[in-house]
């Protein structure tokens, strides 16, 4: 295999060039600046995905308008009831993503094939993409989304026993020619089937079809949940919405087929078949039911085994055992066509991994295209992080599934409408009223209103059903969240006569441990990685929000945010969570507390860890004497000021902060903005500026504690003087080190970092004998 290792980088790959694909590629670009670059990857070569693949005579079976990537509009000029052909669609996907860019900087690279990925500095990912001929690139990227849909492959030819039958697939018919005078025998009842059937009626004179049926499907009925008169839009048929909800808020877990038998005599569901038993949310007309009706001679029920040469007749054997003569092949051609589930039952995957930064929406939403435009604008909008778990995953419907297809359709429709309810939550309601592919969206505007409030009505009983019935649908988690929900706990822990958020694991297993203080504007979840890895070795460890971060540490006058207070604060939180020794790690505001903590209770300190924040004397002298940092430090005053700088972060659902923070992880970034939107937090976080000695005069600035500084050498706002500056006050055993990253160093070496950590704390340890014991009885 050749080699490839040139690495572009960009801000966002999109896996995957069709229906999903386009659609999380329109829904991310709406988040970056033109100049910013994305890569669609597809091993197919164009855009189109598994359609470019299907067979010629396919068409969708909802009206063209609705299959599309959110608000866009087909350049097709049909009727509105249309169903769009393959090369319809494959056009249509094509001139989507031509359409992203012409406003983006957008590049393809079709025929290859994603095979997985890894980290790499400064918290990107390093994708790996082998072409057809075997030469492997590598590209790097901040985000990645794998939208792949469900993937469907073209179907191989039914084998058999007999030679004297044909086996083809529904492409290979198509392609031809066309047997006139042969027995054909469709296999299944689906999509697909019906597609060939209704193809045959066309294209072959009194054509003799039987169908093997399996346990035989139904359809929504197009002509309800698409009325094409206005009457029937206005007033009439039977919604998609309205079936879901029906069938999603009366199954009780066992009356599926009840629901369903119930369905079809009221005419929501229909099938050409007499005893149908499964519904795969597939879409046929009555009309289309009719003529299927009229050109199949024969239904066999049942699953199809084998086909058997016994003496002159081709003989078709069931699963039950029962067996029917198909013809006799050298009389007339005998050709049986694969029609049977052309989608493979596949293993879901975490929605989110590695820290936020990679995304599988899969289908959440049952169709994939509507699931990769929602779960991609949440995720840009940092809300899928704490809303992944919650959502449900659907009944498996593909080959190999073990779990009960006559349930389908109560199952899907229930998570269809739990999963649409938690994202109305958290999305901002103009994305659903835009979004075209919905199937409301065919009805007028009070049709529309009543659905909405129809699901808002059943909504406890949508999520008690969902609870109950689907207890274990759930997308897995990644390794770090299943860490995370099972060491790492959030607690209020009382301390300094106020009552702190914290994340906490493992304590009481030692008298020491390690605290961790975050900066502004964020918060302890800053600290996430770290603290996983911690808690995974079993270390007692805490990160708190700080005051005025935390709800109940809020209090009112600029002078309690003194840098003394913060100080007592750690000494409180040391002694709650029973450390007579600690280790102290802090980043940007974290890092100048942790300063002045090992300042003035070195005899409690095992360790200092600064993240960006050099030693205070030395950055007031940099503030007082360096341009550069002068120039960096220069928005200390606007934050000083009074309600100004509350007015510009809070304004427009903290519009700015979120834009400020968008390279952020997510799920990080809504807890910073959650907590910043309580009442009365941002003037208490700001309150620390407000309070800040701008000057320090220290009586022994030197630092007794071992010592590891960290700094990004692309920080605008905290520049090399201040560390230039602190040298002469530090300990023999002191480490400094400048990265390739900004000011988020957290995120962005995420992995440097979290290591560099873990070998100071086991240096430190190993010279504890150099630092007299010590108790809480210290600090008085």
């Amino acid at each position: 295999m050749g080699r490839d290792t040139t690495q572009a980088t960009y801000q966002v790959i999109v896996i995957g060039a069709g229906y999903a694909g386009v659609s999380a590629l329109h829904a991310a670009s709406t988040y970056l600046r033109p100049n910013e670059k994305m890569l669609v990857v597809d091993q197919r070569p164009g855009w189109g995905g598994n359609w470019r693949e299907q067979y010629d005579f396919v068409r969708l079976h909802q009206p063209y308008e609705h299959f599309t990537a959110f608000d866009q509009d087909w350049s097709l000029d049909q009727p509105r009831t249309y169903l769009a052909k393959r090369d319809e669609v494959v056009d249509h996907l094509r001139d989507l993503g031509e359409r992203v860019r012409g406003n983006q900087a957008l590049e393809t690279l079709f025929g290859h094939r994603y095979v997985g990925h890894r980290d790499a500095e400064g918290g990107q990912l390093i994708a790996t993409l082998v072409s057809e001929d075997g030469v492997k690139r590598e590209v790097r990227t901040k985000r990645l989304i794998k939208a792949t849909g469900y993937n469907v492959q073209e179907k191989a030819p039914l084998r058999f026993t007999s030679n004297a039958v044909q086996s083809l697939t529904p492409a290979e018919l198509a392609r031809g020619p066309i047997e006139t005078n042969a027995r054909y025998f469709v296999v299944g009842s689906g999509k697909t089937a019906m597609d060939t059937v209704l193809y045959l009626r066309r294209t072959v004179p009194n054509a003799k079809v039987t169908l093997i049926a399996g346990r035989g499907a139904m359809f929504v009925n197009r002509d309800r949940a698409f009325p094409s008169d206005r009457m029937g839009r206005y007033f009439g048929g039977k919604t998609f919405v309205e079936l879901t909800l029906d069938f999603a808020t009366r199954w009780d877990g066992q009356n599926h087929a009840e629901l369903m038998r119930e369905a079809l005599r009221e005419g929501s569901l229909i099938s050409p078949l007499a005893e149908p038993h499964s519904c795969q949310l597939g879409l046929l007309s009555e009309a289309e039911r009719t003529n299927v009706m009229d050109t199949v001679e024969n239904v066999l029920p049942g699953r199809l085994v084998d086909v058997q040469d016994r003496a002159s007749n081709a003989v078709i054997i069931m699963e039950n055992g029962a067996e029917y003569i198909a013809g006799s092949p050298s009389k007339d051609p005998i050709i049986f066509i694969a029609c049977t589930d052309n989608l493979d039952a596949f293993e879901p995957e975490p929605l989110l991994r590695d820290e936020g930064r990679v995304l599988a929406p899969q289908s959440p939403l049952l169709f994939t295209g509507p699931s990769a435009t929602f779960l991609t604008h949440a995720w840009f909008l940092g809300k899928l992080d704490t809303l992944a778990p919650r959502l449900k995953r659907p009944p498996t419907f593909g080959n190999g599934s073990s779990e009960d297809k006559s349930a389908l359709l109560a199952g899907a429709s229930l998570v269809l409408l739990h999963n649409t309810l938690l994202l109305q939550d958290v999305l901002p309601s103009e994305l659903f009223l835009k979004d075209k592919s919905n199937v409301i969206s065919w009805f007028p505007v009070h049709r529309r209103l009543l659905m909405n409030l129809a699901m808002k009505r059943h909504r406890k009983r949508i999520q008690h059903q969902a609870a109950t019935l689907l207890p274990g649908h759930h997308y897995p988690e990644t390794k770090s969240q299943r860490a995370s929900s099972s060491k790492v706990h959030i607690r209020a822990i009382a301390a300094n006569g106020l009552s702190f958020r914290a994340r906490c694991a493992n304590l009481g297993a030692a008298d020491t441990g390690i605290i961790l203080l975050h900066g502004f504007p964020q918060t302890s979840a800053a600290w996430e990685p770290v603290l996983n890895a911690v808690a995974e070795q079993g270390t007692p460890v805490v990160a708190f929000d700080q005051r005025g971060y935390s709800a109940g540490a809020r209090p009112g006058r600029v002078d309690d945010y003194r840098t003394e207070n913060l100080v007592e604060d750690v000494m409180a939180i040391a002694d709650a969570a029973g450390f007579e020794r600690f280790h102290l790690a802090g980043h940007d505001w974290g890092a100048a507390v942790a300063w002045y903590t090992a300042l003035q209770y070195p005899e409690r300190l095992l360790s200092l860890a600064a993240l960006s924040v050099p030693h205070p004397v030395a950055f007031a002298d940099a503030v007082e004497n360096d341009p550069e940092q002068q120039e960096g430090s220069r928005y200390f005053q606007f934050f000083r000021q009074r309600h100004l700088p509350e007015l510009l972060f809070g304004s427009f659902d903290m519009a700015f902060l979120r834009n400020f923070l968008s390279d952020l992880p997510g799920h990080q970034v809504e807890d910073y903005c959650r907590v910043l939107s309580e009442d009365g937090a941002l003037t208490a976080t700001l309150n620390w500026y407000r309070a800040m000695d701008m000057r320090p005069r220290l009586l022994d600035p030197n630092i007794k504690t071992p010592v590891l500084f960290v700094r990004g050498k692309d920080d605008k706002e905290l520049r090399h003087a201040g560390v230039v500056r602190q040298r002469p006050f530090m300990p023999e055993d002191y480490r400094e080190l400048e990265l390739d990253a900004d000011h988020w160093l957290l995120e962005r070496c995420r992995d440097r970092i979290l290591s560099e950590l873990m070998d100071h704390w086991a240096r430190s340890e190993e010279d504890r004998a150099l630092y007299p014991r010590a108790t809480s009885k210290s600090r008085g």
